[in-house]
């Protein structure tokens, strides 16, 4: 959620990215920091080698009421031995990306594997009185440039009943689409926060 910083007239929001191992996390954060730059993005952190975050602010985007919206970005493995690790990221969080692997292999292991997070993603926000249908969230299918993946159709099948907001990234970044999910979960973060605010006055 939300916190305001009146002293210093910011308002910081959370936004978690969630989703199994290898399946892109890591170049997507490393991706939206070098975008950035050094002037709207502070460095890399990590909390025992396992969460990653970083804080940003986005170019030319207009003040709320004299304050500044500063942006933390979180995510953690996507093993499954680090359920409660994931979790945590999720607690405050304004917006969440969920980033899904594209990939096919005739096991299956990456489209189970990508299901069985996304179940326990949505179980976790049940346990905090919330879901994907109200907060801002956005389906990332990502490594779309690798030769053997799942069709959109498919993808959605499997992950997206709801026919959320989907975005179409992978590892060369040729399409632009980490940065346009990013750009995207930030404005469906600021309209809900400005829509909460103005409902609560």
């Amino acid at each position: 959620m939300a916190t305001i910083d009146t002293e210093n007239k910011i308002i910081h929001h959370k936004i978690a990215y969630y989703g199994i191992g290898m399946a892109g996390k890591t170049s997507c954060f490393e991706h939206i920091h070098a975008t950035l730059g050094p002037d709207h993005a502070q460095d890399l952190w990590s909390i025992g080698e396992r969460v990653l975050f970083f804080q940003c602010q986005i170019p030319d985007m207009t003040p709320f009421q004299g304050c500044t919206r500063h942006f933390h970005l979180y995510t953690a493995p996507g093993s499954l031995l680090y359920p409660q690790t994931r979790i945590d990221t999720l607690k405050d969080a304004d917006g969440v990306i969920f980033v899904a692997s594209s990939e096919w292999e005739s096991s299956g292991f990456h489209m189970r594997h990508n299901i069985e997070l996304m179940h326990e993603l949505e179980g976790a926000l049940r346990q905090q009185g919330r879901s994907i249908r109200t907060i801002p969230f956005i389906l990332q299918y990502h490594k779309r440039d690798l030769t053997n993946i799942f069709s959109i159709d498919r993808m959605n099948h499997y992950l997206n009943p709801l026919r959320l907001p989907v975005f179409e990234t992978d590892l060369k970044q040729r399409s632009g689409g980490i940065m346009d999910a990013f750009d995207a979960i930030t404005r469906m973060v600021v309209a809900q926060h400005e829509k909460t605010f103005g409902a609560n006055r």
